[in-house]
């Protein structure tokens, strides 16, 4: 038994078997409604910007052949994670995408919230969505939203809060949520 906090999924998932993966960290908002300092929980990730230009086209990798998006670990395009043994959680649950370089000018923010609906973006999501669910491992995501995505602008960013409330929360949920893996 044991748990495993991303990002040390790729160093170790050989060598020890985890009954939860929680993945922990901060995201930025496409939605008005989430405003920096909130918590949510990831429910369903996907791969934002793995793929391909045409010409003002975007193609994903499933556009592309390389991957179908029915196919596990996917479900219609998105990973859903492997449902982990607790009690639903008492914080918003969304829609979330991973990117390589994230958001922050007008016309790439309209491109993309055109071909996705995800409400909020992360750096990582996908990646330890596709991991567990490709090893059958349950695993949680939570983010505290520091930033609307728009254009560039750190001077509204509020990290410190969404950190202290990442803090408080699993302060208050730790064994709550890791007393079904004792």
């Amino acid at each position: 038994m044991g748990f495993l906090l991303q990002p040390f999924i790729w160093a170790v998932p050989l060598l020890y078997s985890y009954d939860l993966v929680i993945n922990i960290g901060l995201a930025g908002s496409f939605s008005m409604d989430l405003v920096p300092g909130s918590l949510v929980e990831v429910v369903s990730d996907e791969f934002g910007d793995l793929g391909a230009e045409d010409h003002e086209n975007y193609l994903d990798v499933f556009s592309l052949g390389f991957a179908d998006k029915d196919e596990p670990p996917f479900k219609n395009g998105h990973l859903v994670p492997f449902p982990a043994e607790i009690e639903p959680l008492k914080i918003s649950k969304v829609r979330g995408t991973t990117v390589n370089t994230v958001h922050g000018n007008d016309q790439s923010i309209a491109d993309f919230k055109r071909r996705s609906s995800a409400e909020i973006e992360t750096m990582e999501g996908a990646a330890v969505f596709y991991a567990c669910n490709v090893m059958q491992i349950p695993s949680l995501q939570i983010r505290a939203i520091s930033n609307a995505v728009e254009a560039r602008n750190r001077s509204v960013w509020k990290v410190p809060e969404a950190l202290q409330a990442l803090t408080v929360f699993f302060e208050l949920h730790w064994k709550e949520i890791t007393s079904a893996y004792s």
